[in-house]
């Protein structure tokens, strides 16, 4: 049976074309769970053409296929969708011309779910997976401090003209927070 890890590491030679990163690596991988010979992978989509992720959920189901007791391999793509239970909501479209969506359900305080989407390059999309991977588990007043920096450490950095993709990610779940705090008062 595969490990997790053996699964991460066969899904880091998965590169996002216009990107020229891997799939682990712009935080599109969002679940991976394995039995009796089974995985399943859960990846993020937003943004990506429907040509790209066939392509992509192609190459994951073929390279995890190649790991020792793997007998059934199941690719979906999730989190790049409206969250219809949310009690936090923001849109932001950035200087740049892309619009980023995140959608938060909060329960005693802390982030229990988010879901972003985005017509933005593959750098958007990294972003804002990343920032709302970083909320999850967090109560509000932690997840109002993540920061651009946050985002761009968590991704390894950034190339410079893409760095703004980081700020309009951590400005987006700001303003998700701020919805979810006003609704919450009224």
């Amino acid at each position: 049976m595969p490990t997790k890890e053996q699964v991460i590491e066969s899904l880091e030679a998965i590169l996002v074309p216009a990107a020229k990163r891997s799939i682990v690596g712009l935080n599109l991988v969002r679940g991976i769970t394995i039995s009796d010979g089974k995985v399943e992978i859960a990846l993020a989509s937003t943004g990506l053409i429907p040509g790209v992720q066939d392509r992509i959920k192609t190459k994951a189901r073929e390279a995890i296929k190649k790991l020792p007791e793997v007998k059934e391999v199941t690719v979906e793509y999730s989190d790049a969708k409206a969250m219809e239970d949310a009690n936090g909501f923001a849109r932001i479209t950035g200087p740049c011309g892309d619009t980023m969506e995140i959608w938060i359900k909060v329960n005693d305080d802390i982030i229990i779910k988010s879901n972003f989407m985005t017509d933005g390059c593959d750098t958007a999309i990294a972003s804002v997976s990343m920032i709302t991977e970083l909320a999850r588990g967090k109560n509000i007043a932690e997840a109002q401090r993540i920061s651009e920096q946050d985002v761009l450490t968590a991704l390894g950095g950034l190339p410079d003209k893409s760095k703004h993709c980081a700020l309009l990610s951590a400005n987006t779940l700001k303003a998700a927070i701020r919805d979810y705090i006003a609704l919450k008062r009224s």
